[in-house]
This record gives structure tokens, sequence and C-alpha cells, in this order.
């Protein structure tokens, strides 16, 4: 079963009464939660070392790398691409953290 499955399961389980939730379900749902939260704010600090270490070696900022990459007037370089792919990576985790603080 996936963790997907589980947590429809759970969905499922704590819709039909909530008034009989233990509170130590919620309390571990608040913990895994602000794990995660941890977890991807860690993984954000050291992608953006990672974009700041690219800024300061090709003296441009993301933006200015970012649409220039993006209009192909860069190149093709193997630090390019990783550069975009650590940029798009941020945006990721970003979603994900924007995700986590709205509920």
């Amino acid at each position: 079963m996936t963790i997907l499955e589980k947590i429809q399961i759970l969905e499922r389980y704590v819709s039909v009464d909530p008034s009989m939730i233990d509170s130590v379900l919620e309390m571990a749902i608040d913990k895994l939660l602000k794990r995660e939260t941890m977890r991807m704010g860690d993984m954000h600090l050291r992608i953006n070392d990672q974009v700041v270490a690219f800024e300061a070696e090709y003296k441009m900022s993301s933006e200015e790398f970012r649409s220039r990459y993006d209009k192909g007037s860069i190149g093709d370089d193997m630090d390019f691409i990783e550069w975009a792919a650590t940029l798009d990576m941020r945006e990721k985790i970003q979603r994900h953290l924007s995700m986590i603080h709205q509920g």
C-alpha cells in the first residue's frame, strides 16, 4: 500500500466521526508535518547554497541565467544544465513548503 493510499484511508477514517479521534493521532500528524517542513527546509538551504555558488562563479543572477538559458543564448555547458536543474529543484521545494504551510 502506498503512502497516498494510507493517507486516504486515514482521511476517510477521520471524516466519519472526528470526535472519536485520539489526541495521539493528531500529535503524530503534527509531528510528521513538522518533520517534513524541517526536511524540506534543510533541502532548500542546501539547494540555495548551490545556487549562490553558481551565481558567484558565473557572476550572474539566477534570473538572468534562466532567461538566457531558456532562450538558448548561453549554451549547453554541463554546469548550465546543472544550474537549471538546481533552480527547478528549488522551485519544487518551495512549492512543497508552501503546500505544507497552507494546511
